[in-house]
């Protein structure tokens, strides 16, 4: 392939798909509804970095709720066990 098709993809849009004016589409869309995307100007290597990281935010949630959830049941444990230790220490 020469080229310009290597650089060219074929891209297939669906009906009612509506999209913002920055957004950037790099592969076909198949379901209908309204998509966006932009950021503000950054240097390329910031804005790479940031492009990385915007596609693991769910995954990051996530992971931060789990951990909010752990530390909230090991402080929950840890003030069980002190008013345990209070009340053994009063009988």
């Amino acid at each position: 392939l020469d080229e310009v098709s290597k650089a060219v993809r074929v891209t297939q849009i669906c009906d009612n798909a509506h999209f913002t004016g920055q957004a950037r589409i790099t592969k076909s869309v198949t379901r209908a509804g309204r998509y966006a995307s932009g950021t503000p100007l950054q240097s390329m290597p910031q804005w790479a970095r940031s492009a990385v990281r915007f596609t693991q935010l769910e995954a990051l949630q996530r992971r931060v709720l789990e951990l909010e959830r752990a530390l909230d049941s090991a402080d929950a444990d840890t003030q069980q066990h002190s008013r345990e230790d209070q009340r053994g220490q009063q009988h």
